[in-house]
């Protein structure tokens, strides 16, 4: 019962993106936790996230029957992934050949397009011209936030 707890939770900071939170608690579980067979290959999941091998990742999530507990989480983390190799992507390649987006996902060609033309990229034979993601806009602060703000700083320094 206990080893489910754990497996949980290191599933779900790793969908959350919190590798470090997910080490951590491996790190921290219990030796007697670390037997089970689907422990082991959610560290193993754990470790490949770790070092960022993509590829590695795939292998080992496809690689094993998850028992119906964690069988949504590992889609969700699937999902997580994707979209975090995706928007990895779009900032590191103006051009990227299909053939690597596709081992990148570990998606089929077909995959792979609909992959380039869901994300605004364009196609040009077997290579992706990758678009730039729009950046955010910084938020700027109220012109009344500000006043606020520098009336408290006059304040604290006339306190002293």
């Amino acid at each position: 019962q206990n080893e489910a707890l754990w497996e949980v939770q290191i599933a779900c900071k790793l969908i959350a993106g919190d590798t470090d939170g997910a080490r951590f608690s491996w790190k921290r579980m219990p030796d007697r936790f670390r037997q089970g067979p689907q422990v082991q290959a959610l560290g193993k999941v754990l470790e490949t996230l770790w070092r960022r091998d993509f590829a590695a990742f795939h292998r080992e999530k496809g690689g094993h029957p998850w028992c119906q507990t964690l069988q949504p989480l590992m889609a969700a983390l699937s999902q997580e992934v994707h979209a975090q190799i995706e928007a990895e992507i779009q900032q590191a390649y103006s051009t990227i050949a299909l053939q690597d987006l596709c081992a990148l996902l570990a998606v089929s060609r077909e995959e792979g397009i609909q992959v380039v033309e869901r994300n605004g990229w364009t196609l040009d034979g077997d290579f992706a011209h990758v678009v730039e993601a729009p950046a955010q806009a910084e938020a700027a602060l109220p012109e009344n936030a500000i006043h606020s703000l520098t009336k408290y700083v006059v304040h604290l320094d006339s306190s002293k």
